[in-house]
């Protein structure tokens, strides 16, 4: 029986010192699929958060791994947003050759300005394609 208890305790122990939480989780708040593309894309509102925050962008890129895609093709997803003192761009990741990439990257918006993102394209076929996905976190 003691050996019982001693296991019962250990456990709790367990969930109280490890199976804690963050006070706030980070919370997805927007998420855009791009399928198919075979162009550029234009800078595209994801998100228009209502106060100043913290936030992070994740953008997946799957550039078509057919027999026609060329090792040259490349996509590169531009992320645009707005703090308390200027516009501001910043490359996030991408993909060259007939592969994926990604990337991530952390900044901070004022409230009412939205966080684009766009994508250039270049060096691939007229037969090419490839998949953007793009999650935005609140941190």
């Amino acid at each position: 029986m003691k050996q019982f208890a001693v296991y019962g305790l250990l456990a709790l122990f367990s969930i109280c010192a490890f199976g804690r939480r963050l006070p706030y989780p980070a919370q997805v708040v927007a998420k855009r699929s791009f399928l198919h593309q075979t162009a550029e894309i234009t800078p595209t509102t994801i998100f228009t958060p209502s106060a100043n925050g913290n936030y992070r962008i994740e953008v997946y890129v799957s550039i078509d791994a057919s027999p026609s895609c060329k090792s040259d093709t490349e996509v590169s997803p531009d992320v645009y947003w707005t703090d308390e003192f200027r516009s501001k761009d910043e490359t996030a990741g991408g993909a060259v050759g007939c592969g994926p990439g990604q990337g991530s990257l952390v900044f901070h918006v004022k409230g009412g300005t939205p966080i684009q993102i766009s994508a250039g394209y270049g060096g691939g076929t007229s037969n090419d394609s490839y998949d953007m996905f793009v999650t935005v976190v609140e941190e």
